[in-house]
């Protein structure tokens, strides 16, 4: 027996598939009625709604016993040709730079429904970008993305994101989308992104809508620098960066040699006056310098001062007889080291005899 059941199980599930796709679920007549999609209207001005296919509404029945209700707001307007606001297909007049919004309701046996469009007539769809705040917007250096989105008021088809930039966005066709900078956007200083809408029209009138929002980076970041001074020179160092109204938090350590007179943090311009302690060593203080500009701050760059060693110079003093050259021998405790001198009598008296 349980054979036998296995064997006609398939066939039962055979002939219940085929009776769904063949002949399908039970249906029932009811009450359907769609008008098109809401569109900007160019031209007609005087509309025949039973031969305008922008108008033309869909009935599920035409029995004798249907009723129809046209409810037409936002503009003055009027029915033609003999027909009303009952009407199955009416004619209508409207007046251009209004947006009307058409409530058809249909009875028909089985119920009443209704369907609603709206037509732009002459009046252009908005589109506005709602994040990032209008008009401008500044973002820090380092940020690597932002997030978009906008909204359209009308009958739009379709949206595109676009840039003055190099960056590239997650999606182009969507409300929102995320943006993600290139290096030559925040070299810039600022690039423009651009939302555009375009509308569902019967005509050419008002075909797209756009809105734009600047980014601006702040601040751009400076360059690391080095310089040499001599011991006991003022420094003299205002950082600078392309972004005006940019200012400077700035920290200072001795990196090599013995080095004294840096402070240990400011602000703005360097102005220490630096000693090598050392008469023949190098020494090398370095600064690290913050721009800030709002509420942003970029990279950290590098001020690299080398101190070089004040050099002392030792030497030996000698006795000559009168008429003997001299053969002073100088020493400096810095290699490479060149001499100037000059010399005066300090006591007594020379003279040259001649013969």
């Amino acid at each position: 027996m349980k054979n036998y059941v296995n064997k006609l199980l398939p066939v039962y599930i055979l002939l219940l598939l085929s009776t769904v796709l063949f002949n399908g679920p039970k249906s029932f007549a009811q009450c359907n009625v769609s008008l098109p999609k809401d569109f900007i209207e160019c031209n007609n001005s005087s509309v025949p709604v039973g031969s305008t296919p922008e108008y033309f509404p869909t009935y599920s029945t035409n029995n004798a016993g249907d009723t129809y209700l046209w409810k037409i707001t936002g503009g003055p307007f009027s029915f033609f040709g003999g027909t009303n606001a009952t009407s199955r297909y009416p004619k209508i007049n409207y007046d251009v730079g209004y947006i009307y919004t058409i409530v058809l309701e249909f009875t028909n046996s089985f119920g009443t429904c209704r369907d609603t469009q709206i037509v732009y007539r002459q009046v252009g769809i908005t589109a506005q970008i709602t994040n990032p705040v209008q008009p401008d917007t500044t973002v820090c250096a380092n940020t690597t993305s932002i997030d978009l989105s906008g909204i359209v008021k009308g009958p739009y088809t379709s949206v595109l994101w676009s840039t003055s930039g190099t960056g590239s966005f997650s999606a182009t066709n969507t409300l929102s989308t995320k943006y993600t900078f290139s290096p030559a956007d925040k070299n810039s200083g600022a690039i423009s992104i651009i939302f555009k809408a375009t509308a569902q029209t019967n005509g050419s009138c008002f075909p797209t809508a756009a809105d734009t929002v600047v980014i601006h980076f702040n601040p751009a970041g400076a360059k690391d620098s080095s310089i040499a001074f001599c011991s006991g020179t003022r420094l003299n160092y205002q950082p600078t960066t392309i972004q005006a109204g940019t200012s400077f938090n700035w920290t200072s350590t001795v990196v090599s040699g013995n080095a004294t007179g840096n402070s240990p943090s400011g602000t703005g311009k360097l102005t220490d006056s630096l000693i090598n302690n050392s008469s023949s060593t190098d020494a090398v203080v370095k600064y690290t310098i913050t721009p800030i500009n709002g509420f942003c701050s970029a990279p950290p760059v590098y001020y690299n001062v080398t101190l070089k060693p004040s050099p002392v110079v030792t030497s030996v003093d000698q006795v000559i007889c009168s008429g003997s050259s001299t053969n002073l021998v100088l020493s400096s405790s810095v290699t490479g080291s060149s001499y100037t001198w000059t010399s005066s009598v300090i006591t007594g008296r020379c003279f040259r005899k001649f013969k």
